[in-house]
Parts: C-alpha cells; sequence; structure tokens
C-alpha cells in the first residue's frame, strides 16, 4: 500500500524507485496477488506511461514487461486495450512509450494469452493504420511484433485476425510518401508471411512482382524489392519456391548500377536485391542451388563496384608512414570510416551487401569449397584493399568463413583422402586439395593482411588478427616463412591499449605456429623477441590473456628443443625467464581458475624438455604443488594430465623425480570417486608413473594393487584395460605380493565375458603373460579358468594358452590339452580343442603326432559345438606352422564330403585373420569352397564366408576379382548378400584402391536390389569404404546419395503384425536398413564433407528424428552433431524445423522417462538429444536466433531435470580446455 501511494509522489526518483520496488515484490512472490490490488498496481504502472518523466515512462515499460506474466488474464488485456487505445488516439508525445509497453509485454507473454490479446488488439490497430502516418507506424509495428510472436498459432487458426483486409491495407503502406512509414510496412510484411498460407503468400509475392514491374520510380522499386528481403529472412523456405518468378526481377534491378558513378537510389537497389539473395542462400540453400552460379557470377563483380574510386598498386603504401607520424598503433585519433575519400558516396552499401552474400554461399555450400578457391578466393584476397574500413572487415570476415571451412576439410583428412585418390593419375591431372590451393595463396594473403595491420582503425586491425588466427589454424606449418614479416606486428599489438583482443589473437596465432610441423627456423631464429612477448602476456593485467600466454609459454619449448628431446644449448637462455614467470602463476592460489589449469599444464610441457636445466628442488617444488592440486576439483584434471605428460616424456630423457610417492595417497583417494573420467585419467597417470619410476613403488606396489582391482571388471572395459595394463606393470616390480592372487581372481572372472575383446583381450592376455611368467597363477585357477572355456567365451581359452606358454610347465599343459580332445564329454572336448588351437598359435605343434587325424576326429562327432571348436582347433594350429600344416588341412578339405566341408570354415577364417599371405597358393581350391557356402541359409555359415573373402581381397584382389564378379551376377540372394557383405571387411586402408573402386559399381546397383539383406549389406560395405577410403567413392557421390536417401524412409510393406494374444505387436523389418542408411550419411559427413550435400543431409536428419527407431533416431542425432561441427550455418538455416522436431522428442521423452515401460530407451534419447542442444547453444551461427533461444528457454532452463542434464554435459564439454596443449 505504501509503495502504491508512493508511485504518486511528486519526485520523480520517488516515482521511479516506488514502481521498480514493487515490481521486484510482485517477482519475488509466486503466490496470486488479490483481484483488486492488482488493478490498482496495473493502474499506477499505466499513469507512468504519462509521466512526464522519461525515466519514469521507460521504468513503467520494464515493471509492465516484467509482471506480465503474473497478473490476471483479464487485467493484462485491460491494460492492453487501454494502451492500445492511446496509441491510436492518445497524445502524440506519448504514443511511442505506449507502443513500446504494447510490444513488450506481446513479447514477453506466453501463447495462453495470444487469443484475448489478440482479439482485444486487433480491431484497435486496424482502425489506426486508417488513422495518421504517425499512428500507422506504431500500428505496424505492433503487427509485426504480433505475427512474430504468434505466427505458429495465427497460421492453424486462420480467423484469429482479418488476413484479406491486412492483405489490402499493408501493401497500401508501402505507397505512401514518408519513408519512415514505407519501412516500417515493409518490416511488417515481412513478418505478415509468417502467418500467410502458401495460397496468401502466392498472391502476396504475384501483387509485388506486378507492382515492381509497374513502378514508375526508382523508390517504389526499392520499397518492393526490400520487401521480398524481409520475406525471405522470415519464411525464406515458403518464398523460394517462387524463385523462378522472383530471381530474374533481383538480378535485372541489381544490375541497372551506373559504371561512372554513383547513384544513390541505384545503390539502394543493388543492396536490396543482394540482401534478398543473402537471406535466400541463408534460408533455403537447396532451393537457391540452381541460381548459385548467377549469384557468384554477380556479387563477385558487384564486392569490387566503386564507381568514384580508382585503385592502384599504391593504395596501401599511405599505411606506411603511420609510424612516422604519430598515429599508428595505440593512437586516439581513430575513426570508423577512416580511409573514406567521398562520405557521400553510397556505393559501399553495393560493395557490403555482395560480400555479404558471398559469405553466406560460402557458410551454407561447404561442398563448392574447392570452386571457391579455383575460382574466386584470390579476387576475395585482393579486396583486402578495400578503402571503407566497414566493407573491409566484411571481406576480412567473409574470408575468414573461407578458412573456417578449409579447417573442417583439413580435420576431416581430405587433403591425405585427395592424395590417395589421385596418386594413380598423371600429374597434370591432378586437382589440388583446398588447403594446397590456400598453400599457394599464403604469399598474396600475408602480404595483404600485413599492409591492413597498418590501419590506424583498430576494427580492422582486430579483423585482420582474427583472419591471421584462422591462417594460422588452417595451415600452421605453411606460415613459418613469414613469420619474419609478421613478428613486428605482433610485438606492437603486444602494447595495444584499446582493449584485449590484439593481444589475445596474437598470442592464439602463436600458440597455433608453434604447434605445426615442419621447420621451426625462423622462430629460433626470433627467440629473443618470441621470448619477449611470452613475458609481456605473463605479467599482464587481464587474466585471459596471462592463461593465453602460459599455453604460448608452454609450446614454445617445444620449437627449442632438440634432437635429443631437450632443449638446444643455443637457447638455455630463456630457461630462467620462462620457468620464473609460469611458476609463478603455479604457486599461487589466489588467482584466476583459467591461469591455474593452464599454468600447470605449462609447467609440464616446461619440464619434459627443460628438466635439464632444473635443479632438484626446483623439480620437487612442481610435484608438491601438483599434490596439492590434486586435491581441488576445478584443476585435478589438469593435474593429471601434467603428472601423465612428465612421466610419459614421450622422446626425452628420463626426467629425475624422486618425490613421487608422495603422490600416491592423492591419487588412490581419485580412484574411490564417483566420476568415471577421473578413474581413466588416474590410471593413465599412474601407468606412466609407475612404467617409467617403477624402482620408487616397490614397498607400494601391493596398494596400487588393491586400488586398481575393483576396476578389473566388464562394467567399463576401457577402464579395465588400463588397470589390467597397470597391474602388469606393478607385477614385474613385486610379484609376491598378496594382492596378486586378489588381482589374478579379478582377471579370471573377466575372462569368461563374451565382452571382452580387441584392446582389452590383448591387456587380459599381456597381464596372465606376466602371471605366467612369474607363477603368480594358482592351479585352482587355471582349473577355474578351463571351466568357463566355451564356444561363447574362447577368450577364457586365449588365456589358458598364454599361461602355458609363459609358465615352466609348457609340455604338461600341451599333454593335458591333447588329453582332452581324445577324452570323454562334450565339455571336455571343446575345452581341450580351443585350448590346443590357442596353444598351437603361439608354439609350433607339427612335432606331435598324428595331430591333424587326432582334431579332425572330433569332425565326427554328432554336437555341433564340438565340431566348430575342432575347426578352430585346426586353424589356430596351422597358424603356428603354415608350411608343414596347410596342405594336410587342404587334404582333409578334397576328402571331405559336402556334409563336412563347412566345419572347415572356420578353419580358414582363422588363418584368413592371422597369416592370409600363406594362402596364395590354395586360392583355386579355396574360393570354390567359399562361394558354395554362400549360398547357405544358416546367417552364421554366411557370415564367415563373408569375412574371409573380405580379408582375403585385401591382399589377393587381383586374383579372386572375377570370382566376385560372377557372385555379383547370382541370381541367388543369399550369394550376392554375402558378397556384398564381405566388402565390408574388404574396404581396408591396405587394400588397392583401384581394385576397390572397381568394386563400387556392383555394389551402387546391390543398394535397388529387391532383396533387403542384399541392400543392408550394400550400405554397410560401402559405410566402411567411405570411412577407410573415402576417394574410391568420390567421384560416384551424387549417385550414391540419391540411392542412400531412398533407404531412409520407412517402409509400410516391411512393417508386419504380430498377434501376441492379449496385445498385438508390430515388428519393422526395415530398422536395420534405415540404420546402415543413416550411419552412411554419417560417414560421408565425416570423411568427405565437401563432397557431400550437406543441405540435404541436414534435411533427412531432422525427418529422421520422428523415426520410430530408437537406434535410428540416436545415429541422427549424432548426424547432426557432426553438422553443425562441419556446416553450422546450414544447420541454422533449418532451425524452425529442427526445434518442432525437438519440442515434440522432448515432450514426448519427458513423459516416457517417468514410465517404468520404456525409461531407458527415452533416457537415452534425451541425452543424445541434449548433446545436440548443448552443441548447437554454443555455436555463434545459432545466436539470436528467436525460435532456439525460446525452445532453449522452455525446455531447457525452466525443467529442473533437463537443465540438470544440460549443465552435466555442457560441463564435460568444457573439458576441452586441455585440447590447447
Amino acid at each position: 500500500m505504501e509503495k502504491l501511494e508512493e508511485c504518486k509522489h511528486y519526485d520523480k526518483d520517488n516515482r521511479y524507485m516506488a514502481a521498480t520496488d514493487l515490481c521486484a515484490e510482485i517477482m519475488k512472490t509466486n503466490v496470486q496477488l488479490e483481484e483488486g490490488m492488482e488493478k490498482r498496481i496495473c493502474s499506477a504502472f499505466i499513469s507512468h506511461l504519462d509521466d512526464k518523466s522519461l525515466d519514469v515512462q521507460g521504468n513503467a515499460v520494464k515493471c509492465i514487461q516484467k509482471i506480465a506474466q503474473r497478473i490476471r488474464e483479464k487485467n493484462l488485456v485491460m491494460i492492453v486495450e487501454k494502451m492500445a487505445e492511446r496509441v491510436v488516439e492518445g497524445e502524440k508525445e506519448t504514443r511511442d512509450i505506449y507502443s513500446l509497453a504494447i510490444r513488450s509485454i506481446i513479447s514477453e507473454i506466453n501463447e495462453d494469452y495470444a487469443k484475448p490479446m489478440i482479439n482485444a488488439v486487433h480491431p484497435r490497430l486496424m482502425k489506426g493504420l486508417g488513422s495518421t502516418d504517425e499512428v500507422r507506424e506504431e500500428c505496424l509495428d505492433i503487427l509485426a511484433e504480433i505475427f512474430k510472436r504468434f505466427g505458429s498459432l495465427i497460421l492453424k487458426n486462420q480467423t484469429s485476425v482479418n488476413k484479406d483486409e491486412l492483405m489490402r491495407v499493408i501493401p497500401e503502406q508501402l505507397q505512401r510518401e514518408k519513408l519512415s512509414l514505407r519501412k516500417k510496412a515493409t518490416n511488417c510484411l515481412g513478418s505478415f508471411s509468417i502467418v500467410l498460407t502458401q495460397k496468401q503468400l502466392q498472391l502476396l509475392c504475384q501483387l509485388l512482382i506486378d507492382r515492381i514491374k509497374k513502378s514508375k520510380t526508382k523508390a517504389d522499386s526499392f520499397t518492393l524489392l526490400q520487401c521480398f528481403g524481409q520475406m525471405a529472412r522470415t519464411v525464406g523456405s515458403k518464398v523460394a519456391q517462387y524463385l523462378s518468378d522472383i530471381f530474374p526481377l533481383l538480378c535485372h534491378s541489381a544490375q541497372t548500377l551506373s559504371k561512372d558513378q554513383s547513384i544513390d537510389i541505384d545503390n539502394e537497389i543493388a543492396e536490396a536485391c543482394l540482401s534478398t539473395f543473402e537471406s535466400l542462400v541463408r534460408k533455403c540453400p537447396r532451393d537457391i542451388v540452381p541460381y548459385i552460379d548467377k549469384i557468384l557470377e554477380l556479387t563477385i563483380s558487384l564486392m569490387a563496384y566503386d564507381p568514384n574510386y580508382t585503385y592502384d598498386e599504391n593504395d596501401d603504401a599511405n599505411m606506411n608512414d603511420d609510424e612516422d607520424d604519430g598515429a599508428g598503433w595505440g593512437s586516439d585519433f581513430e575513426d570508423d570510416n577512416a580511409g573514406n575519400e567521398d562520405d557521400d558516396d553510397t556505393s559501399w552499401k553495393v560493395r557490403r551487401s555482395a560480400i555479404k552474400t558471398i559469405e553466406a554461399i560460402i557458410a551454407s555450400r561447404p561442398e563448392l569449397l574447392r570452386l571457391f578457391y579455383d575460382r574466386y578466393a584470390k579476387a576475395i584476397v585482393q579486396r583486402f584493399k578495400e578503402r571503407d574500413d566497414n566493407v573491409k572487415c566484411n571481406v576480412l570476415e567473409a574470408f575468414q568463413q573461407l578458412l573456417k571451412s578449409t579447417s573442417a576439410a583439413s580435420g576431416a583428412q581430405l587433403s591425405s583422402s585427395v592424395e590417395l585418390e589421385l596418386r594413380h593419375q598423371p600429374s597434370l591431372e591432378r586437382t589440388k586439395s583446398s588447403t594446397d590451393a590456400l598453400g599457394n595463396l599464403v604469399p598474396l594473403i600475408i602480404d595483404g593482411l600485413i599492409k591492413q595491420l597498418k590501419s590506424k582503425n583498430l576494427k580492422v586491425r582486430i579483423s585482420v588478427m582474427h583472419t591471421l588466427a584462422q591462417l594460422a589454424q588452417a595451415l600452421n606449418s605453411n606460415l613459418e616463412p613469414y613469420f619474419d614479416r609478421m613478428l613486428p606486428e605482433f610485438e606492437k599489438s603486444m602494447n595495444e591499449s584499446q582493449g584485449y583482443d590484439l593481444i589475445l589473437d596474437t598470442l592464439n596465432i602463436l600458440r597455433r605456429l608453434f604447434r605445426g610441423s615442419g621447420s621451426y627456423h625462423s622462430y629460433q631464429t626470433n627467440f629473443r623477441r618470441i621470448e619477449v612477448i611470452i613475458q609481456q602476456a605473463l605479467n599482464h593485467e587481464y587474466s585471459k590473456v596471462v592463461s593465453e600466454g602460459l599455453r604460448v609459454a608452454g609450446q614454445f619449448v617445444y620449437v627449442l628443443k632438440s634432437a635429443q628431446g631437450t632443449i638446444d644449448p643455443s637457447y638455455q637462455s630463456v630457461v630462467p625467464t620462462l620457468y620464473n614467470g609460469i611458476r609463478e602463476k603455479l604457486v599461487k592460489t589466489d588467482i584466476d581458475q583459467e591461469v591455474k589449469q593452464c599454468s600447470i599444464i605449462a609447467i609440464a610441457n616446461f619440464l619434459t624438455i627443460c628438466h635439464n636445466q632444473l635443479n632438484a628442488s626446483q623439480i620437487q617444488e612442481i610435484i608438491s604443488v601438483y599434490n596439492d592440486r590434486l586435491q581441488n576439483d576445478l584443476t585435478r584434471d589438469a593435474t593429471l594430465k601434467a603428472i601423465t605428460k612428465i612421466a610419459q616424456n614421450q622422446g626425452g630423457q628420463l626426467i629425475n623425480l624422486s618425490n613421487l610417492g608422495g603422490l600416491m595417497p592423492r591419487l588412490f583417494d581419485l580412484l574411490h570417486k564417483a566420476q568415471r573420467t577421473i578413474h581413466l585419467n588416474t590410471l593413465e597417470a599412474l601407468i606412466a608413473i609407475v612404467s617409467r619410476y617403477g624402482n620408487q613403488f616397490s614397498a607400494q606396489a601391493g596398494n596400487i594393487m588393491k586400488e586398481i582391482a575393483p576396476f578389473i571388471n566388464d562394467e567399463d572395459l576401457q577402464a579395465a584395460s588400463l588397470a589390467l595394463k597397470l597391474a602388469s606393470i606393478t607385477l614385474q616390480i613385486d610379484s609376491n605380493s598378496n594382492e596378486v592372487q586378489t588381482l589374478v581372481g579379478r582377471a579370471c572372472n573377466l575372462a569368461k565375458s563374451p565382452l571382452i575383446s580387441g584392446s582389452s583381450l590383448n591387456d587380459l592376455l599381456a597381464f596372465f603373460g606376466s602371471a605366467g611368467q612369474k607363477s603368480a597363477v594358482k592351479d585352482a585357477t587355471i582349473g577355474q579358468l578351463l571351466e568357463y572355456v566355451t564356444i561363447k567365451t574362447q577368450s577364457a581359452a586365449s588365456v589358458v594358452a598364454q599361461i602355458a606358454v609363459n609358465g615352466a610347465n609348457k609340455n604338461s599343459f600341451q599333454q593335458e590339452f591333447l588329453a582332452k580332445i581324445q577324452g570323454q564329454g562334450n565339455d571336455n572336448l571343446i575345452r581341450g580343442a580351443l585350448c590346443l588351437g590357442e596353444f598351437g598359435k603361439l608354439v609350433d605343434l607339427s612335432g606331435v603326432p598324428q595331430l591333424i587325424d587326432k582334431v579332425s576326429a572330433l569332425f565326427k562327432n554328432s554336437n555341433e559345438d564340438v565340431k566348430t571348436a575342432a575347426s578352430i582347433c585346426l586353424g589356430n594350429i596351422s597358424i603356428g606352422n603354415p608350411d608343414f600344416f596347410l596342405q594336410r588341412v587342404f587334404n582333409l578339405v578334397d576328402q571331405s564330403n559336402a556334409q563336412e566341408k563347412y566345419l572347415f570354415l572356420n578353419t580358414i577364417r582363422e588363418i584368413i585373420i592371422h597369416n592370409s599371405k600363406c594362402l596364395q597358393l590354395y586360392l583355386q581350391k579355396l574360393m570354390p569352397l567359399l562361394i558354395e557356402h554362400s549360398k547357405s541359409e544358416d546367417e552364421q555359415i554366411r557370415n564367415v564366408v563373408a569375412e574371409s573373402i573380405g580379408r582375403l581381397f585385401i591382399i589377393y584382389s587381383r586374383y579372386i576379382g572375377n570370382d566376385l564378379e560372377q557372385s555379383f551376377k547370382s541370381s541367388n540372394p543369399y550369394e550376392k548378400a554375402t558378397i556384398v557383405k564381405s566388402f565390408k571387411y574388404a574396404a581396408s586402408k591396405e587394400t588397392d584402391s583401384i581394385d576397390l573402386e572397381n568394386s563400387i559399381e556392383y555394389l551402387l546397383k546391390a543398394i535397388q536390389d529387391f532383396d533387403i539383406n542384399v541392400r543392408r549389406n550394400a550400405l554397410e560395405s560401402l559405410n566402411a569404404i567411405v570411412h577407410n577410403q573415402p576417394q574410391v567413392v568420390r567421384s560416384d557421390i551424387e549417385k550414391l546419395h540419391k540411392m542412400v536417401v531412398v533407404e531412409t524412409q520407412i517402409r509400410p510393406e516391411l512393417i508386419t503384425e504380430v498377434d501376441l494374444g492379449p496385445f498385438k505387436h508390430k515388428v519393422d523389418e526395415g530398422i536395420p536398413i534405415r540404420k546402415a542408411a543413416y550411419s552412411l550419411f554419417d560417414t560421408m559427413v565425416e570423411k568427405i564433407p565437401d563432397r557431400s550435400d550437406c543441405n540435404h543431409i541436414t534435411e533427412i536428419a531432422i525427418k529422421g528424428l520422428d523415426d520410430t527407431a530408437e537406434e535410428c533416431m540416436i545415429i541422427c542425432l549424432h548426424l547432426l552433431g557432426r553438422l553443425i561441427s562441419w556446416a553450422p550455418a546450414i544447420v541454422a538455416s533449418n532451425m524452425d524445423l529442427l526445434v518442432e522436431s525437438f519440442e515434440k522428442q522432448f515432450q514426448k521423452n519427458a513423459k516416457l522417462s517417468g514410465q517404468a515401460q520404456g525409461s531407458d530407451k527415452a533416457q537415452n534419447i534425451m541425452r543424445a538429444l541434449m548433446r545436440v542442444v548443448e552443441q548447437l547453444q554454443r555455436t555463434s551461427e545459432v545466436e539470436g536466433v528467436s525460435k532456439f533461444n525460446d525452445f532453449f528457454k522452455a525446455y531447457v532452463l525452466e525443467n529442473a531435470a533437463n537443465k540438470a542434464l544440460f549443465e552435466k554435459i555442457a560441463a564435460t564439454a568444457s573439458q576441452a580446455i586441455f585440447e590447447h596443449f
């Protein structure tokens, strides 16, 4: 009550504060206000809108905007009604304040208020459109806000506004004489197009086209052309349907410029046309494709349009004198338009719009990267001499976008792929990669950029440094020859007093240059000057500069190292200065968090190179500081990585670290934390320490074993693998510890897991090999391992063989295995056969009498698992001595009957996997056997055949090509599917690319086969080829793209309904093929993004979010994440569709997450969704996109569970800081 009275106080400051306090009180409580009190508060705020003080008026607008969500609907509608009346009929002086207040409320309220709000305001606004020009302007602004905020609702409810009347009234305003009214009408028309149906939009476009054709003045044409630009920005995808009518009009209008003089209205018209092109390129990149060449031709020409000025070679010469006139770097005498010869010349608008359109094309069409370098890159570089500083910055930003795309392409390893693709072609026919093309332009680029660094305009210099930073990212190793020219400018930038951008960019460039490979001669020659720059950074007042300086210091020492891995004696004089500078930051505890982390990593880099220049106490101090930093949650990850780096010291001498033992209690504590990342980092650190400094830990070996034992299980095989590595190392230090048997027991349990394979299996075998050498495996444990051996857990047999080979009783093991295969009981036969095979793989058993006969006798057993074990055994023992066994094995094949031949497939597969080179003499016998069994109805047999043929193709592609070609043409679907699948295994990096390329035609035909298994196998094989040898499919990528798109569709004919009694269940047999198709797109974007149609793939990925299969949705989300990294502008252009799909999935899976059935599936989808949302949220191209911002606020920030998940994912992503090193 008191504050309400204060709102009427005579003092404006009191009124201002009273309104502010009243608003704060309302926002503080969640309790609904009493209705009478609410009316009084609303009246008080409305009265402030008429206040004499502008500050009070502005504050009232803010307060009404804030409380709009907290007051009753009818009171809010009443407020807006009154304000709308005052806009239309009120005083001129307060009209704009009321208009602003209405727009503020509309922007804040939720969609529940939309209908009554529109019903209350719309009639008054329509009345206002028939009033004076000033009233019309405010009404158009309010209508534009309504259409933008509630466009989707109005589109669904066609009667909420009188569209027919608006279609008549708004275009009328475009013909008014007042320019500001025309501009408001143009903006409103752009927003109005959001709520129009396709038919209404067509009528509007036709109306504008007819008017442009009939327009009598250029001013009228300009206004109408601006309308197309606004419509393209708001509903580009809808307008794209009329491009065939609009494009010629825009193109003609943009080319009416005079070559001899700059005419303002012509420049305005050209700017409007080019801006429309830019919007169309960004909003509908696929639809604009047929017109891209013409747009590029036009924009490249117009970006140099400057009829009032003649450029020559000495345009930048005046910049060289900046230092002499005292107005160079750090000067206060700067102007954003410095260098403009004619302030009345508006041709800069044309050049700016042209270069912005070029930038939009580069961002949205990354597949045209090579074309840009071939035709347009040089022209853009030559425009660095642009005389208008603002346009010059636009030119530099466009070139930065080109460099970003080049860096992304290099990240996809395009250069190496291109080289592989072209290695068989004559040199004159080779096409350069985008990185090579950029490298050829470096002299011209550096020359242009260094000239611009002498500009008096700070904004230009910052833009130049941004460009150099991007260039260093794309071509770090190619810039070393130009370092002497760049260094003086870097030194100047370090003294910049107007902001920190130049300093940060300088340090960023240096760090990227030092990370490059190749010659370091220029850096080493100038090491003293670089040292000064680093010292300036380390002593700077701004923490981000200090952090970047630490990164540079940590990288700089690698530039100065000798061939022995330590610092070269010629540069040892920098050691004390750098050490003291880094140490000062390292030991401080009350400094910025990022500085702490960077100092931890920097001193680790320094220590690995310069340790021989430090004394023992200095090194001990560093380790002591690390010990303290391990206790802090925020510095622990950096410290673990630093310790690992120091201990490993790859390629360098062993550093004298005498106090590492003190770290152990801290590291053991970290293993007890409930965070997987910490576990992995800690285990890696322990491996590095114990493997290099094992002599310090003989007393602690038992404790280490005790701490790592819990990680040896199949719940996390990555952690288990690291723990096993560490166990093998500690076993060498102390094999008598009581904890050894604990480790052996845990490893024994892991051996029976069907999940263990690959590197984790190799680490398990290495551990048991070490344990066998130390006689640490007891007989009871070996017996237990033997019990675990089955067809499904062959890893246990590999473990037993490792123990046998490395132990003292090798012969007794051999005899035991032989006894088992001649004993009784199928389980014993299987164990004996598998163990004997693994043993024979490691030991030559050719001296064992009648071994093949004993093994092949098991083929007569009635049990299929025994037969399979015998065939695997036969293959493995052949690997031990192929010269002795192979001929005998193939004799058995010849002697076997048709029913027995399939048993030899496992034998052959084992030989192929481990030593396929020994099979050349037997290919003529082998291929018919494999081809025959490719027709088997048993899928397991076909899988073995596919793998065998694929692995043979890697080495013998020239020998077996004809056989495969015949099978491709087979009418047997099983045979064709098996041969197609074999290329999944054949697509190795070692396979001859020409032979692989000859098979592409058949694989593309297989995608269109009638059999679903053939199609799926073809997609999976092509996926493997694109992943390992992408150059093979580059020329067929368009054809492949079209075929894969078809396979992403849900096909009703592949969905069957199964009657399960109480309910019916749908089975979709198309899921595997859709999954394969989406996976192939994912690999294409990863490996050959410059050839992939990323615009279309983005649409497909968004559509795939509605797929009924969880696995397809997850792949599509992963694909979107990859597209965001490669071409964020393309994803941003599809934001409306993407947000709509996200909202649907968030709503659906949020409900399922709380249910017992389907909860895991929903949670998986939510995590994958949130990863993409997090990636979008930190993408610059999405900043300011209201559709995404509204979604993010409603579904993430205002939902506690989603917000917590987002923060967890964001925290994980933020750990990328360490990649700077």
